[in-house]
This record gives C-alpha cells, structure tokens and sequence, in this order.
C-alpha cells in the first residue's frame, strides 16, 4: 500500500487491508468447525493448500510488484541489513512500529486464550465459538471503517492514542471482572478491545510507514516482522502461564497495550517537538 498511496489515501487503503486481515482469523475457525464436522480435520488442510495455489495464482497474473520499475533498487545482504538497523534506530518508526506490534500482539492473545475460555471455561461447542470469532469481525469492519474519517476530523495520531487507549481499558475490564465471566461480560471487553484495535492499527501503521516512502518494502517487512515475533511472544504466554485463562488474557492485554500507549505517547511528543520552528 505505501508504494501506492499517501497521507489520508493511505490510511484508507490499511483499513480496508486491516478488515480483509481480519475477516481470515474471524471466520476461519467458523469454515473450519464445518468442514471438519463435514469432512473431517484433513478437510482443513486440503482447503488452506487450494487456497495458498488460487491465491498464489491470481496475485502473480493480476497484481505483482507495486513498486515502479523506476523507484527499484538492487541492494547486498548487508546493505539490506544496515538498512533495518536505521529503521530500529529511527524513533519516527519504531515507536509507532513498537505500538502497532504489541496492540496487534494483544489481538493474536485473545486468540490463543478464546478456546479455553469459550470452550472450556463457558462450554460453547466448536460451532458456537466459530460464529462467535465470525461475529465479531463486524466490529472490526465498523472501527476501521469509520477510523479515516474520524483522523481526517481529529488527526490520525489522536485518534490513534484514543484506540489505543480504548485497548487497555479492555484489558483492565478483564482484571476487574470475575475469573469465571459469562459470555456476556468477556464479549463486552473483546468488543471495546477490538474497536481499539480497529481505530489504532490501521492509523498507527499508517504513522509508521508514512516517513519511509522510498524504502517502503524493507520498513513493511520490519514492521510484519516485529508484530508476529511480539504476537508469537503473547501466545506463549498464554499457553504456558498456570493462572485462569481470562486473568492471563487480562494481564497480558492491559500490560502490552499500556507500553503500546506509552511509546506512541513519546513518538507523538518527539515528533511535535521536531515540528516546532
């Protein structure tokens, strides 16, 4: 998107991107309880193999690379690597990065923690969690849907720290909540936490790559990099600590989104201060 787009256009394009990502996690587990109550479980990885091929097929026919023939480049293993080393150490990047990533990793946790708490803790079937996840989606559809237009009134960076605010408020009603809530008072907190995540994601992503126009593929993959190594982090967690589910789940959420807010806090400063004349 960022070879494509800038500034407002930008922002738009993350949060259409932002809403086809999310309808994967949402309804995945939905086609998988039906094909694996139709067809059993290898059912599933037949379905992700055809998928990988059709959608292999169709990126390499209709949309290849991005980036215009004459904006590329070709760089050594080590330039590539000096180049991410400027990345990390340029404050315009990895604090809005480093926020993005830990939000996000807090997503990846409330997936990992869903099947005990769901299944386990409240004893929904497969089924009933799968049009549950599916249900869900539309709150990220709506929040990323709305987040353009409320930067372009706002501003993107305080609609950001409002997301993101919104993110550790979600976290915190899972603390503050039983250790065995019902259905009702954990979809309140994965609501406001996925409203959070739908306004910060696409907007804090959108802050990050905007700086980096030319090297807009190596600042991308540093930032999927960073997200799915914080996510793979809190998925552990939650699979390793020995307290209840949804007490884990809190802790994890409030404390990643928390730091979340408090580096994008210091990227806003840094970069007001670098606007003063």
């Amino acid at each position: 998107a960022r070879d494509l787009f800038e500034g407002e256009t930008l922002a738009r394009a993350l949060s259409l991107t932002m809403i086809a990502t999310a309808a994967a996690p949402g309804f995945s587990p939905l086609l998988g309880s039906l094909l694996t109550t139709a067809l059993g479980w290898r059912a599933i990885f037949l379905m992700v193999g055809i998928a990988a091929v059709v959608i292999a097929f169709f990126y390499a026919r209709g949309l290849g690379e991005t980036l215009p023939a004459e904006r590329r480049t070709t760089q050594s293993i080590p330039q590539v690597v000096s180049a991410y080393g400027r990345l990390l150490a340029h404050s315009r990047f990895i604090l809005p990065g480093a926020a993005v990533s830990l939000l996000m990793s807090g997503l990846f946790a409330s997936f990992a923690a869903a099947p005990a708490i769901l299944i386990n803790g409240m004893g929904l079937s497969s089924l009933q969690t799968g049009l549950y996840f599916a249900a869900t989606v539309f709150v990220v559809f709506a929040a990323g849907m709305s987040a353009p237009r409320l930067a372009r009134r706002f501003g993107s960076r305080t609609v950001a720290t409002v997301g993101l605010s919104t993110a550790v408020l979600a976290g915190c009603l899972l603390l503050m909540g039983p250790s065995d809530p019902g259905l009702g008072w954990y979809s309140l907190s994965m609501v406001i936490f996925l409203c959070g995540m739908g306004h910060a994601n696409p907007l804090g992503t959108a802050i990050t790559m905007g700086p980096f126009g030319k090297e807009a593929g190596l600042a991308s993959a540093l930032l999927g990099f960073l997200t799915m190594g914080a996510a793979a982090v809190t998925t552990w967690l939650v699979s390793v600590l020995a307290y209840a589910p949804v007490l884990t789940l809190g802790v994890i959420q409030t404390s990643v989104c928390s730091v979340a807010l408090i580096v994008f806090f210091l990227g806003t400063q840094i970069e007001s201060r670098a606007a003063r004349p």
